[in-house]
């Protein structure tokens, strides 16, 4: 499956059609997302509202960019939210301070 298809299909069930690039970062390399996602916008499929932040055309239609932006960074901070508590999750695993604490000695 090519990676415009999985984008589409990613942005497809979303119901507040926001997509950003860190969702689709690991359906390819770097150039490959990005030249899927310059492709997508060329064709009217998905919309660029600013840097790494798309949408479905219909929904920027319906609410407006800057609806969508505010939903971006919404997105956003939940996402650096929960990658925040995975670290500090793994500092305090016993496993992982073990593990720190014989790397040490």
């Amino acid at each position: 499956m090519n990676i415009e298809r999985r984008i589409l299909q990613s942005l497809r069930p979303r119901r507040e059609g926001v997509l950003l690039r860190s969702e689709v970062n690991h359906f390819g390399s770097a150039s490959q997302v990005s030249a899927a996602l310059k492709s997508l916008s060329e064709k009217g499929l998905i919309a660029k509202l600013s840097r790494g932040v798309y949408a479905k055309p219909e929904k920027v239609l319906q609410c407006g960019e800057a609806t969508l932006q505010k939903l971006a960074q919404i997105k956003r901070h939940k996402q650096q939210t929960l990658a925040r508590k995975r670290v500090k999750q793994q500092h305090t695993d016993p496993a992982a301070i073990y593990v720190r604490q014989l790397a040490k000695r």
